[in-house]
């Protein structure tokens, strides 16, 4: 690959599609449970799978970035590194909270302004979830854009000083593997409200991260039999069975391994959708790749969406047969709608910006691959 290229992945759009459509529908299963009563919209499982799907995203994308950058160049430039992830996260995110601190004291009745509201404004809205107190309204879903940043702060640092990044990385995953396993065996889950360190680490998930790096390692070091393995037809079909049992409720069988194992089965379609010519489950297609392309503004906007949603048929009085319904209808299409709206006109400018800052070059667009592409470069022209 030239430095000079532009570097897509085929698929990855659609497994951002799957994710962000996935954590979407179950948050309004989560609102038509919260208006019913009902405990049978079974989609509100999809939602936590879905964010372990995209840190294993995540951690993949990164880690090749950083891979190509090292091979590139020699080095890591630490500040366009941040600066690029500034650029990407921190527009729509502070626009975000700006837009519920408004809509709340107007519409919800929710005020913000208490010490906790520090956590959401320094990235840090995954420690609510560790058991000190409740989330912020609408602001809860920011949990894993903090765990992300956090990851951040350390990862491309361990590519500075590194002398064999393989081994590195490796010997970390395993140990972020361990010190989860080893607190689940020890500490398990306390009391509600209750501070524990084992839910420190099923919260913050970078070990899901980690395998993601790994999908990394494997793919650009040609790990010949682990990439035949996690994208073999057995795998493959396990991963749709895997979803189509997330989809019912019915992929739970431990508080230990069922995120390790999504992580797992998230890296499979990665690197199936990247690798391979024809996988089972194509993602490359022209929907997904819409969806794919605004899934940040997805997940950002959806749940002060819902909010107001359901502020709104409450105030007009709509029955509640019609107000599922209408939930369920509307909200997917506003939030795609503005979503859409927010990629164009606010976060377009910020992304050209980044390419002032960026060594590797990458698109979200969609390119025609050769079968046996794993990484497509083509010039900057296109």
């Amino acid at each position: 690959m030239q430095s000079k290229g532009v570097v897509y992945y085929k698929g990855l759009n659609g497994i951002r599609a799957i994710a962000a459509l996935g954590v979407l529908f179950s948050h309004i299963g989560l609102a038509l449970k919260e208006l019913t009563g009902e405990n049978k919209f079974w989609l509100y499982d999809v939602g936590g799978y879905g964010v372990t799907i995209f840190f294993a995203l995540s951690g993949f994308l990164i880690t090749s970035l950083l891979i190509i950058e090292k091979e590139q160049t020699g080095t890591i430039s630490i500040k366009q590194f941040y600066v690029r992830r500034i650029l990407r996260i921190w527009p729509i995110y502070y626009l975000y909270i700006l837009l519920v601190v408004i809509c709340g004291y107007l519409f919800l009745n929710a005020y913000y302004f208490e010490p906790k509201f520090l956590y959401y404004l320094f990235f840090a809205a995954n420690v609510p979830y560790f058991g000190h107190f409740d989330t912020l309204r609408g602001l809860g879903h920011l949990w894993s854009i903090g765990v992300e940043e956090q990851f951040y702060l350390f990862w491309p640092w361990l590519f500075v000083f590194s002398k064999n990044i393989k081994k590195t990385i490796v010997v970390t995953v395993s140990f972020l593997v361990f010190i989860r396993v080893v607190a689940y065996l020890i500490l398990k889950i306390g009391p509600s409200g209750s501070f524990n360190f084992y839910a420190v680490l099923h919260t913050t998930r970078f070990d899901c991260m980690g395998i993601g790096a790994l999908g990394a390692l494997i793919l650009h070091y040609k790990k010949e039999r682990l990439l035949k393995l996690l994208t073999s037809t057995f795998m493959q079909w396990t991963t749709i069975f895997v979803f189509i049992a997330i989809i019912f409720g019915k992929f739970r069988f431990s508080l230990l391994l069922e995120q390790l194992a999504a992580a797992v089965i998230g890296l499979s379609l990665i690197l199936s959708n990247v690798a391979l010519a024809k996988p089972l489950l194509d993602l490359e297609n022209r929907f997904c790749n819409y969806i794919g392309r605004i899934s940040y503004g997805i997940y950002v906007y959806h749940i002060l969406i819902i909010l107001l949603c359901r502020k709104l048929l409450e105030k007009l009085g709509v029955p509640l047969v019609p107000s599922c319904i209408l939930l369920v209808v509307c909200v997917p299409i506003a939030t795609i709608f503005i979503a859409n709206l927010s990629y164009k006109y606010f976060e377009a400018p910020f992304l050209k910006l980044k390419r002032h800052f960026t060594k590797v070059n990458t698109t979200n667009n969609a390119v025609l691959a050769t079968p046996s592409s794993t990484i497509i470069s083509q010039s900057r022209a296109t």
